[in-house]
């Protein structure tokens, strides 16, 4: 590309992103079922790996993981935490089928009580936000992370919380809402008031929208023009996606894909070549 190596091996990857005008649609991790857990101690780099949690949690988040991947629901673990007294309980939840469960928690070991696959935690219906402000994996999460976080917070009266790698660094900062399940990219903080508002009122901001992710990226791709005409998503194929409107049962074709080249991270400063969807027809 265009770039010379200076500016390659200095400028943030999500200043490199937003100059490229890179496209945010499709991007997100599609998973079917997400694990939360508050850790409040430092993050690693590759946080399931390497981290101070006990034996009785790690093996609690092996077996979800495991279990989730048995029965094809793709599961991502998440570390989260917020604002908290070391006095305070810890807080543990889950969302798949559009449900999602929270509990608190007085140690890691009574996550051994708790199926993360079942349904005995309570359900909330309360609107979550979580930014990902993890450092060690990306300093540009951090960097541009938490000054979100932190007004996503104050807006909401505590219900936002920072969390790990969200996936795309580049697209710091990464916001994913539950239970909408949508991911957001480059909510940067003078423009959080206005996002907050969107998502309150019900409305889908499309500008910083990744994706849905319960939804393959091709149908991601797509959320734009369903939202646009009110339709529910329905089904997709090699070629196109259907949903269901008031008018009745919709199709719209998949967007045509075309290469460019990224970079990837700060951390490792990888440049690369990947496939974005162009606008949707």
């Amino acid at each position: 590309m265009a770039e010379n190596l200076a500016t390659k091996d200095t400028t943030p990857c999500a200043e490199v992103s937003a100059a490229q005008n890179e496209p945010m649609i499709g991007s997100a991790p599609q998973v079917g079922l997400w694990i939360l857990l508050e850790v409040r101690d430092v993050w690693e780099p590759k946080n399931l790996e390497t981290n101070s949690l006990p034996d009785v949690a790690n093996s609690w988040l092996d077996d979800a993981m495991l279990r989730g991947e048995a029965e094809g629901l793709m599961p991502r673990a998440q570390f989260i935490r917020h604002r908290r007294r070391a006095t305070d309980p810890l807080t543990v939840m889950t969302f798949r089928d559009g449900e999602l469960r929270r509990q608190e928690i007085s140690d890691y070991s009574e996550l051994a009580e708790i199926d993360p696959l079942g349904k005995q935690m309570p359900r909330t219906e309360e609107i979550l936000y979580f930014v990902c402000t993890h450092a060690r994996r990306d300093i540009c999460c951090s960097r541009e992370g938490l000054p979100t976080w932190q007004r996503l917070d104050s807006l909401s009266d505590g219900r936002a919380w920072q969390t790990t790698h969200l996936g795309g660094h580049r697209f710091a900062p990464n916001v994913l809402t539950l239970p909408s399940a949508r991911s957001y990219g480059r909510v940067r903080v003078g423009e959080v008031d206005a996002f907050f508002a969107d998502i309150e009122s019900g409305t889908v901001p499309t500008r910083f929208l990744r994706g849905n992710s319960s939804l393959p990226p091709d149908a991601q791709a797509c959320e734009p023009t369903i939202l646009l005409k009110g339709g529910i998503y329905l089904s997709l194929s090699d070629s196109e996606v259907t949903y269901e409107t008031d008018s009745g049962i919709e199709s719209t074709p998949i967007p045509n894909k075309s290469e460019l080249e990224i970079l990837a991270g700060c951390r490792d400063r990888e440049w690369k070549t990947v496939e974005i969807y162009e606008a949707a027809s």
